[in-house]
């Protein structure tokens, strides 16, 4: 299944073989499986990734530029699987646009607002900014070192920013 993370030939998988076994026992039934593929496969034409679509520049199972073809099979051939793209762009702009656009501004009760040039404006939090190694480094994106490329495993333990006045 795309986006697994987990390796499963070692059966670190959500499914693995746990979904086959359900299906054989009966506690799947065949229809919520054929439910599950129809969905997969309708997405993947509709996005038209039957054609001309070009291939994963990117391994889940390693870091490395270099490894497994198809880290399942007992014997694979050694390729590049990692080409390290950089998808970034100038992305920067429409996320502080859109950092912008999603200020709220409070009542200015006792005339607080606006804030006087030597106000300290302090933004606390494991997402105050950047992680240095980068926005994918944690494995499984489970650390909280600035902002993740996407989602958390434990959401419960992040804490989001927030902004204080000094």
């Amino acid at each position: 299944m795309p986006g697994d993370g987990a390796i499963p030939f070692i059966g670190e998988s959500y499914w693995a073989y746990d979904l086959s076994i359900a299906v054989l026992n009966g506690s799947v039934p065949v229809d919520r499986l054929n439910d599950m593929v129809t969905r997969i496969v309708a997405t993947w034409y509709q996005l038209g990734q039957d054609a001309n679509y070009p291939p994963p520049n990117f391994s889940s199972n390693t870091r490395a530029r270099t490894g497994p073809l198809y880290p399942a099979a007992l014997f694979s051939p050694t390729g590049v699987v990692n080409e390290y793209v950089n998808v970034q762009a100038d992305h920067y702009k429409i996320v502080r646009e859109i950092g912008r656009d999603a200020i709220t501004m409070l009542k200015n009760d006792n005339r607080t607002l606006p804030l006087s040039t030597g106000a300290k404006i302090r933004i606390y939090g494991s997402d105050a900014g950047s992680n240095p190694k980068g926005p994918n480094d944690c494995e499984n994106r489970a650390c909280d070192i600035g902002v993740l490329g996407y989602g958390k495993k434990t959401p419960l333990l992040h804490s989001s920013p927030f902004l204080a006045l000094l």
